[in-house]
């Protein structure tokens, strides 16, 4: 039997550590029991002792917190809505001025409008023969065309050559 365990070291190191989980427990055992036993008082003792501890506490705090700056807070709470008031009138005085501001550009810009129709109107009736753009394309055009396309197209290091595999 020491011989197969010596044979096998993990079953050796496995044996080794239950064996010392199990003393471990033990040990603890012991010392939760010695944590269990009364030290002299009982709970009712502990019990009365803590009320007691908390009535003097309570006592020593004297009135809440609120009820001593009750005042201030209403005076801060005044004087933070004065503050907001003002500062409420004078954004809305700044928004209603960007308003006409913004109200004055619109109509400058639909007067400028109607000028630019109207003298476009009379251009088209004076000028029936309006010259429209041509679709035709030249070679150079094309040419030009593509070498921009390459010059401002994705990187060739993006879309490398396929090249086939040697053998």
């Amino acid at each position: 039997m020491i011989d197969f365990l010596l044979e096998n070291p993990l079953l050796l190191v496995f044996l080794i550590g239950i064996i010392t989980s199990l003393f471990g427990k033990k040990v603890n055992d012991q010392q939760s029991d010695k944590q269990k036993q009364p030290r002299g008082k009982s709970v009712e003792e502990q019990e009365e002792a803590r009320r007691q501890m908390m009535d003097a506490e309570k006592q020593e705090e004297g009135p809440p917190v609120y009820d001593r700056n009750e005042e201030k807070l209403k005076r801060y709470a005044k004087a933070t809505m004065q503050e907001a008031g003002v500062e409420v009138s004078d954004r809305k005085k700044e928004a209603e001025e960007r308003l006409a501001d913004l109200r004055k550009q619109k109509e400058e810009a639909q007067k400028r409008a109607s000028a630019f129709l109207s003298a476009t109107k009379n251009k088209n009736v004076a000028n029936n023969n309006v010259d429209q753009p041509s679709m035709r394309v030249s070679n150079k055009q094309l040419v030009d065309a593509v070498v921009w396309s390459e010059i401002l197209g994705q990187p060739r290091s993006r879309n490398p050559h396929r090249t086939m595999k040697r053998k």
